[in-house]
């Protein structure tokens, strides 16, 4: 999900992640998820606080 919404692909996010460029998921059992506010200002989407 996290990476159609930004238009890229799953290993993309994954080879970000490794590289430092993107933060880690908040870890579910064997489902990664991360904050939608996080997402947002990855966007560069203004969310409230």
């Amino acid at each position: 999900m996290v990476a159609a919404e930004l238009n890229v692909s799953l290993p993309t996010i994954w080879r970000w992640r490794k590289a430092g460029k993107f933060p880690d998921p908040v870890n579910l059992p064997g489902n990664p998820r991360w904050r939608r506010s996080t997402i947002e200002k990855l966007k560069g989407v203004p969310h409230e606080q």
